[in-house]
C-alpha cells in the first residue's frame, strides 16, 4: 500500500521539479561550506596581520648602521675597564675603532636609506655612554680634572634624562615608546655637534697622552680642558633653550 502510494507521488511530481529540488539543495551544501571555511580562514588573515606590526618592530630596529651603533654601545664598558686596568694604548685603539664606527653608521644610513626613529636615540645615546665612560674612568686614574668630570658627565645625564622624559611625556598612553607614528627624532644642535667633537677631542687626546706622552702636550691639553668647558656649558643651555620652546631639539615626525 505504502509502495503503491510513494510511486503514485512519483508518478504525479514532474522529474523537472525533483531536479529543480536536487539542485537548490546541492547549492545550499556548497553555501554553507564556503561559510563554514571562511569561518575558519578568518582567525588566520587575522593573526598574520596581527604579526606585521612586530615584524615592521623589528625592522625599525636591527637594520646594518643601528646593530653597528649598538655594538659600540656594549664595546664602551670595555673601553673604561682598559683605562682604570692602565692599559692605554690598547684603550687608543678601542677608541679608534669606536671613531670609525660612529662615522660608519651615520654613513650606512644615508647611503642605504635606512634611518630610523631607534636610530636618532641610540646614536647620540652612544655617543653619550661613551663621553660618560671616559670621563669617569680617565677621572679615576686622575688624567681628567675632577671638576671637568663633573661639568661634562653631569651635562650629558640631565640631557639623557630630559629626551626620555619628553617622549614619555609627549606619547600616546597606547604607544610603545618607539613607535614611529606620531614621534619625534631627536635633532642635535650645531652647538652640541661642535661640542662632541670636540668632548671626543679632549677626552682622546688626555688618553693619547697617557699612552704616549710628547713634549709640550700639557699645555695643549690645558687649552683643550678650558675650551671643551666653554663648549658644554653653551650646549646645555642651547638645549634647556630648546626645552622652554619646545623647538630645536627634537622634531615631531610626520603622520
Amino acid at each position: 500500500m505504502f509502495a503503491a502510494s510513494f510511486g503514485a507521488i512519483g508518478r504525479a511530481v514532474p522529474r523537472s521539479h525533483w531536479r529543480h529540488t536536487t539542485a537548490t539543495m546541492d547549492m545550499s551544501l556548497r553555501v554553507r561550506h564556503m561559510h563554514t571555511k571562511k569561518q575558519v580562514d578568518e582567525p588566520a588573515a587575522t593573526s598574520i596581520k596581527n604579526d606585521r606590526p612586530s615584524n615592521d618592530k623589528m625592522l625599525q630596529i636591527l637594520t646594518l648602521p643601528n646593530v653597528i651603533t649598538m655594538t659600540r654601545i656594549v664595546a664602551t664598558p670595555y673601553l673604561g675597564h682598559l683605562i682604570m686596568q692602565g692599559e692605554y694604548k690598547y684603550a687608543v685603539g678601542v677608541l679608534a675603532v669606536a671613531s670609525i664606527s660612529d662615522w660608519l653608521d651615520g654613513y650606512l644610513a644615508r647611503k642605504l636609506d635606512q634611518k630610523t626613529v631607534v636610530g636618532t636615540f641610540l646614536d647620540p645615546l652612544a655617543d653619550k655612554l661613551m663621553v660618560g665612560t671616559l670621563c669617569l674612568s680617565l677621572g679615576y686614574v686622575q688624567l681628567l680634572p675632577l671638576p671637568l668630570v663633573v661639568v661634562i658627565f653631569g651635562r650629558d645625564l640631565l640631557l639623557i634624562g630630559g629626551t626620555l622624559l619628553y617622549r614619555h611625556r609627549t606619547r600616546n598612553a597606547s604607544s610603545d615608546f618607539f613607535q614611529t607614528n606620531n614621534a619625534f627624532e631627536v635633532q642635535p644642535t650645531l652647538t652640541s655637534k661642535i661640542n662632541t667633537a670636540l668632548q671626543f677631542t679632549t677626552l682622546g687626546g688626555a688618553l693619547l697622552h697617557a699612552a704616549s706622552p710628547v713634549p709640550g702636550s700639557d699645555v695643549a691639553l690645558q687649552c683643550l680642558f678650558a675650551g671643551v668647558t666653554v663648549s658644554t656649558f653653551a650646549s646645555g643651555f642651547g638645549y634647556l633653550s630648546a626645552w622652554r620652546n619646545r623647538e630645536g631639539m627634537f622634531r615631531h615626525l610626520p603622520k
